[in-house]
């Protein structure tokens, strides 16, 4: 991704093993993390140094969500005046 045009981006990509280039007014890439930390897409100009650094300091891993649901709000077994979702991490 060639973004240093701010006019004229170029995004380079390949397809069934023919390069192919793309002309665009803006660019909005919303790539997982990881593949970000692998450098898997290349950017010119690169990141600046302090969001380069945020991107490899981060880490990943698996969320899980639970939502639960009562027909009657009496049967909830937890105090209502207490926050209870927790951040369990190592």
């Amino acid at each position: 991704v060639n973004y240093s045009d701010e006019q004229n981006n170029i995004i380079t990509y390949v397809e069934d093993g023919t390069k192919k280039k793309v002309s665009t007014a803006t660019v909005l890439a919303t790539v997982p993390l990881g593949v970000l930390k692998a450098n898997s897409i290349k950017f010119i100009p690169t990141f600046p140094e302090w969001k380069q650094e945020a991107i490899d300091n981060m880490g990943v891993g698996v969320l899980n969500k639970c939502i639960m649901q009562w027909r009657n709000p009496s049967d909830v077994v937890w105090p209502r005046d207490k926050y209870w979702l927790e951040l369990i991490a190592s």
